[in-house]
């Protein structure tokens, strides 16, 4: 699983991406970042 930091306060989880649901009961394919005190979480690379 990716890991993601918290923009705000730093926290660094391990998560999974959410996805996003279209309008019409479409499902996107596309992968957002997991939120975390109302941010988008930045995901962090592993060396």
């Amino acid at each position: 699983m990716p890991l993601f930091q918290c923009k705000v306060c730093g926290k660094v989880i391990e998560a999974e991406y959410e996805t996003c649901e279209c309008s019409h009961s479409h499902h996107c394919h596309e992968k957002k970042n997991p939120q975390c005190c109302g941010q988008p979480m930045i995901e962090t690379m592993d060396d």
